[in-house]
């Protein structure tokens, strides 16, 4: 991982903890982020498109954000179960958060429904880096 990529994960990461033990921390962390490439997030968003409710629009943000290239690195964050598609049931999935950190003062929350196996084949987070930012 390339240094200017771990300083914005490691800002990304940091969340205000009191008194929780570094490994209940560090187990939340591992449990609820991990990250993805630009490249998995456009796969995502298509496959997804008609299966669930939140995507995000891959082409209007490589548009909205020129520096962002095949091999950027999100961190994504899970947010919560869902189970519904358009006001129907559907297969238990999570809706997660896109952190775009190639602006971090745009505020524009991304938003991407994934599978939860999808969810597991994201990579997960270095464990020096999650200690890093505790």
């Amino acid at each position: 991982m390339k240094r200017r990529e771990r300083r914005k994960l490691e800002r990304e990461l940091k969340k205000p903890y009191k008194k929780e033990p570094i490994g209940e921390r560090i187990e939340f962390l591992q449990k609820n982020y991990k990250r993805i490439t630009f490249n998995e997030l456009h796969k995502l968003s298509i496959e997804n498109f008609e299966r669930f409710n939140s995507n995000v629009y891959t082409e209007k943000l490589k548009e909205d954000f020129p520096q962002i290239n095949e091999n950027t690195t999100f961190v994504i964050e899970k947010i919560m179960e869902h189970k519904h598609h358009n006001g129907e049931p559907t297969e238990t999935h999570y809706r997660t958060r896109v952190h775009n950190h190639t602006d971090d003062k745009s505020g524009i929350p991304l938003y991407q429904d994934v599978s939860i196996e999808q969810w597991k084949s994201f990579l997960d987070i270095p464990r020096d880096i999650l200690q890093g930012v505790l």
